[in-house]
C-alpha cells in the first residue's frame, strides 16, 4: 500500500509536465537592402515553401552577382559587410500554439498640428506609427511532431510626407501613410529558416530599398 502511494505522489509531477502546453520561440530578422537583390531557393526539400511571399527552407539571396544571404535548414549566413544589406533587429518572442505572437520594430506615432475653433492650431499624435508588424499564430501538423503550420502577415507603415496646412509652409500637417503587408499560410520544420519577402518601399518614399523577414520556429525557450 504504501508503494502505491509512492508511485501516486510520483505520477503527480510527471501528469503536470504532461498536461503543460508546448512553447516555442519564434525568432525573426528583419533586413533592410537594395531593391535589386534576387531571391531564389537553392534547393528542394518535400517542406519547401514556393508561393508568392515566402521561400524556404534552402534561400540564396544575390545583390550585384553576389550571394549575400544564405539560409540552409537552421543555418544562416549574412554578409554584413556588403553596401546597402543592413539587418535592423533580431527580436526573439515566446509562444504557445494557437496563440498569436507579434513583433514590432519602428518609432513613435508622429505628432502634427490640425486647425483649431479659435484660430490657433491643436497638436495631435497619429493613430498608426511607422515600422514593421509581424504576426504570427502557429500550430502543430498532425502525425508530423517536427512541424508547425505557420499563419504569418507581416505589415510596413511608412510616412511619405505630411499634409498641407493652410497658411502654413513647415511641414507639420498631418501625416500621409502608406502600407503593404503580405499573408502567407506554410508548414515547415522546427528550426528551419523562412524568407518573407514582397515587403518592398512605396514609390518615392525616399532611397529604394527592400524589406527581407527571415523567420524560423524551435521548441522551448530561447537559450541564453
Amino acid at each position: 500500500m504504501k508503494i502505491s502511494v509512492i508511485a501516486a505522489l510520483a505520477l503527480v509531477p510527471f501528469l503536470a509536465r504532461a498536461q503543460q502546453p508546448t512553447l516555442y520561440t519564434l525568432e525573426a530578422k528583419f533586413i533592410q537592402m537594395p531593391t535589386n537583390g534576387v531571391i531564389e531557393i537553392s534547393s528542394d526539400a518535400a517542406s519547401a515553401a514556393k508561393d508568392a511571399a515566402c521561400l524556404g527552407p534552402n534561400v540564396t539571396v544575390r545583390l550585384g552577382g553576389k550571394t549575400v544571404i544564405r539560409t540552409k535548414g537552421g543555418s544562416v549566413d549574412i554578409d554584413a559587410t556588403f553596401r546597402g544589406l543592413d539587418v535592423l533587429s533580431t527580436p526573439k518572442v515566446v509562444t504557445m500554439a494557437g496563440r498569436e505572437a507579434m513583433v514590432m520594430i519602428g518609432a513613435e506615432p508622429p505628432e502634427y498640428f490640425v486647425p483649431a475653433k479659435d484660430g490657433n492650431y491643436r497638436l495631435e499624435k497619429a493613430d498608426e506609427q511607422p515600422g514593421t508588424t509581424m504576426r504570427c499564430t502557429m500550430q502543430p501538423v498532425a502525425g508530423a511532431p517536427r512541424q508547425v503550420l505557420l499563419d504569418l502577415e507581416c505589415r510596413v507603415v511608412e510616412m511619405e510626407g505630411r499634409q498641407d496646412l493652410p497658411g502654413v509652409k513647415l511641414p507639420v500637417g498631418p501625416p500621409i501613410m502608406r502600407k503593404r503587408e503580405v499573408k502567407t499560410k506554410v508548414s515547415v520544420q522546427l528550426g528551419d529558416w523562412l524568407c518573407v519577402g514582397g515587403l518592398g518601399q512605396s514609390p518615392g518614399a525616399g532611397p529604394a530599398h527592400d524589406l527581407l523577414v527571415l523567420v524560423r520556429v524551435t521548441e522551448g525557450e530561447p537559450k541564453p
